[in-house]
């Protein structure tokens, strides 16, 4: 069993693609395809189904990833026993929300590259629907971002934890100090959302609907360090993940708002897709940020 027929098999299961695999590996398409050939014929089972011009995983073609990989990283771990002390090359292109990218993520980078100063990293930041669009095109190779749990035999989950989602205002906020409030006491209030769409907002609004009161925040922004800085000057209330506002909590310049029957929680996730090939980068940013965001949580 060839290692070339391995890597092949591993690009083509993550692009569905023989024709973007042969771009991305040098090879002409006829030689893409004898290597898929000559794997099928050693493994005795069909790997790909080709229907016109669409690609897709047999059973067999799904479940040999898992050992396709495996075999991958011997051989790489074989090549390199030696020389350790080389950092490895490559590119890793991560995706992300707005308030993980100025919050969490910084730290993880800084670490990633301490440990491998040569790796080039890309961040891209979108809503979490369009990073799911990202990752499905393959454009990105891992996803971090907070929302409900992602169900789906597609995706790996690498990490999963659950995220407080609070109602905060700051301390120059014109609001009777109580220990806790009705959700009609809070409707009246002045609210500061994040865009519109994302998850624990709607959550929210069904939330206050099912007590019969309206939201009409007075300004929607995207940028939840705009939105910190509104809220210490006294600017109205907003609703937001814990991970993004536990220094003002701590400094005492935000405060949370207890409402009465009210538990909002989402989870944070690390995601990949299921067919990807996985590299040293990616196992390392994953190793990362299991360590760096667990450990602050326990």
């Amino acid at each position: 069993m060839e290692i070339r027929n391995i890597i092949t098999f591993l690009r083509v299961a993550e692009l569905l693609s023989f024709t973007k695999a042969a771009e991305e590996l040098g090879y002409s398409q006829s030689a893409i395809t004898v290597q898929i050939k000559q794997l099928e014929d050693e493994l005795e089972v069909p790997l790909f189904e080709r229907i016109g011009r669409q690609v897709a995983l047999t059973e067999a073609g799904k479940g040999f990833i898992d050992h396709a990989n495996e075999i991958y990283k011997a051989v790489e771990n074989a090549k390199t026993f030696h020389i350790n002390t080389i950092s490895p090359k490559g590119n890793l292109r991560i995706g992300t929300i707005e308030s993980i990218a100025t919050t969490i993520l910084p730290d993880i980078l800084i670490a990633l590259h301490r440990a491998m100063p040569r790796i080039h990293t890309v961040v891209k930041i979108a809503s979490t629907e369009e990073l799911f669009t990202m990752l499905n095109h393959n454009d990105v190779d891992l996803l971090l971002f907070v929302d409900q749990k992602i169900y789906s035999e597609n995706y790996i989950t690498a990490m999963e934890l659950e995220e407080e989602v609070l109602l905060v205002a700051g301390k120059k906020y014109a609001l009777e100090e109580k220990e806790r409030y009705t959700a009609r006491e809070i409707s009246k209030e002045q609210f500061i959302f994040t865009e519109s769409g994302i998850s624990y907002n709607r959550e929210f609004e069904n939330f206050f609907a099912s007590k019969n009161c309206y939201l009409e925040p007075f300004l929607e922004i995207g940028n939840t360090d705009i939105i910190i800085e509104l809220l210490k000057d006294g600017c109205g209330i907003s609703l937001l993940p814990k991970y993004t506002i536990k220094s003002q909590l701590k400094k005492g310049s935000l405060r949370a708002l207890n409402i009465e029957d009210m538990d909002l929680r989402i989870k944070m996730q690390l995601i990949y897709n299921r067919n990807k090939w996985i590299t040293p980068q990616m196992e390392r940013f994953i190793s990362l940020t299991k360590e760096m965001i667990e450990g602050d949580y326990l």
